[in-house]
């Protein structure tokens, strides 16, 4: 198990859009299930804005499934103006006291888009008495020092994978996400000496090994 925890420990995800939880954290993701642990993710909204709702949820849906993410939780707030606010803090707060994870996993309040921004804030605010928060990279979002790493040389094309799942959003943006993504885990990979990582910055976490 990955952050020195023990097998059998539950993860959160909680991103704002489909596609955001996979970016952040989708080798991390299938690392922390390899290792006999369980994860859940929430999509606070549809992605409307950029396609169909009906058809985002079932690319989620078969991302996650790549992922080994046993299940998804879409929340339906409007894409483009979620807010910081108790609408978008309440199913965050009620999933974490449901199951009870041993990280959460978020985006990180230092972002250029303000539904990344607010979900952050939200999840922090959900997690005020929670001992582990992380927050993950997207590609909006402003660079700080401080973060921690974690080694996912092994599990990047799965990662890939997975987002290939969201085909409206390649025929829609071509191949601009996947270089990203992948040009970013290399660059983090090399700045600990692996292929590829996926770095997170450090909200709260007790007894953090990595």
């Amino acid at each position: 198990m990955i952050f020195g925890l023990p097998k059998g420990s539950v993860l959160l995800v909680v991103g704002a859009h489909p596609d955001d939880f996979e970016i952040m954290a989708g080798g991390t993701l299938v690392r922390w299930n390899r290792n006999r642990g369980e994860s859940y993710a929430m999509v606070m909204s549809d992605g409307e804005l950029s396609g169909e709702p009906e058809v985002r949820r079932r690319e989620t849906e078969k991302a996650a499934e790549v992922l080994g993410v046993r299940e998804v939780f879409f929340c339906g707030l409007p894409d483009g103006r979620i807010s910081h606010s108790i609408e978008t803090i309440s199913p965050i707060e009620e999933k974490i006291r449901e199951l009870k994870p041993a990280v959460v996993i978020t985006h990180n309040p230092d972002d250029t888009h303000q539904d990344h921004r607010n979900v952050g804030m939200s999840c922090i605010s959900a997690a005020r008495r929670h001992p582990r928060v992380l927050m993950g990279e997207t590609p909006s979002t402003i660079a700080r020092e401080r973060y921690i790493s974690v080694d996912i040389s092994d599990y990047i094309g799965v990662k890939i994978r997975a987002l290939r799942r969201h085909v409206s959003q390649h025929r829609r943006l071509g191949n601009l996400l996947l270089d990203w993504v992948t040009a970013s885990a290399s660059l983090r990979g090399r700045e600990i000496g692996v292929k590829y990582a996926e770095i997170f910055w450090v909200w709260r976490f007790a007894d953090l090994s990595v």
